[in-house]
């Protein structure tokens, strides 16, 4: 409807009218169409954001993982009492 161009097969008396009520159409279809555009774009960039965000939420996560092994693992060569060639060695594994 709004890709309408020939007004010729209309009556001669309502081919203005035919074109300013297609032009009215033509006016809000693309106004939705901006909406719509404006919508997909900002939806895309909360997307976007949000996969950034979590991103940088996982790498956050596991980072306290590793440091929490580490603190565990370097906590129990404390209690090596008897052992300190085995303590030494542990701790060597843990760098």
């Amino acid at each position: 409807m709004v890709e309408f161009g020939n007004f010729e097969i209309c009556w001669e008396n309502d081919q203005f009218k035919a074109k300013g009520l297609v032009a009215s159409i033509r006016e809000v279809v693309h106004k939705k169409d901006s909406f719509t555009r404006m919508k997909q774009e900002r939806d895309t960039e909360r997307n976007e954001r949000l996969a950034k965000q979590s991103a940088e939420r996982n790498a956050s996560i596991q980072k306290r993982i590793r440091l929490d092994d580490i603190k565990n693992r370097l906590s129990a060569l404390f209690t090596i009492d008897d052992k300190p060639h085995q303590r030494g060695k542990l701790y060597w594994s843990l760098c």
